[in-house]
């Protein structure tokens, strides 16, 4: 999955099972990047 850093704002991919830390500057605040596209579920 892809994050960004809320601190350098540089995007980072984080694998299950690492821990959730920028690569780049080492803060622990990672957000998930949520799709442009909007997204439709149909209930049964």
């Amino acid at each position: 999955m892809d994050y960004y850093c809320s601190e350098c704002g540089l995007v980072n991919q984080v694998n299950a099972g690492e821990s959730v830390i920028c690569k780049y500057c080492g803060a622990r605040i990672l957000y998930k990047i949520r799709p442009n596209a909007i997204l439709e579920y149909e209930a049964k």
